[in-house]
């Protein structure tokens, strides 16, 4: 009876992958190059750009996961670190406007700091304008928690593409 309980379910995941439409494994997936501006200290502390790269993936229609590198100058020259941190953080659209191209949304995540061997937790505000259902622009304004340091303040400008 288990035999027969095994293969009637196995048949039956089979049809329904069969009826499924085709998709790609990298469907939903998106990839942005970003610049970013990280000023220590909300507004006395040192200041430096950067720049990156941030892979999303989709867990549903409004949140999503991301991984983002960055790498920062050091004393105005590029070339210390090829990544000087690594963020892990949840997006979440929350409001979206002039036929689903204008959408609000929020961050929220940690980083791991590799220069300096801390952690830090933060959350942001970001602004994504759609051209097309694959590409689009957005800015982000985040505000990081440090375990070993103080705070700070991190401005992000991208362009995405979404697979």
């Amino acid at each position: 009876m288990r035999t027969l309980l095994i293969l009637t379910m196995a048949a039956a995941i089979t049809v329904s992958a069969a009826d499924a439409p085709k998709q790609s494994i990298l469907d939903g997936i998106s990839i942005a190059p970003v610049v970013a501006y990280k000023q220590a200290g909300f507004d006395h502390g040192p200041s430096s750009v950067g720049a990156g790269i941030d892979l999303g993936l989709p867990v549903n229609k409004f949140v999503s996961i991301h991984v983002r590198n960055l790498a920062f100058e050091d004393n105005d020259q590029w070339g210390g670190s090829a990544v000087d941190e690594t963020t892990l953080y949840g997006r979440a659209d929350f409001a979206s406007f002039v036929n689903q191209k204008l959408k609000l949304f929020g961050t929220g995540g940690g980083t791991r700091y590799w220069q300096t061997e801390e952690w830090g937790f933060g959350v942001g505000l970001g602004v994504e304008y759609r051209f097309t259902k694959n590409l689009s622009i957005q800015a982000s304004e985040e505000v990081w928690a440090l375990t070993k340091s103080s705070k700070e303040w991190l401005s992000l400008v991208g362009i995405t593409w979404k697979f």
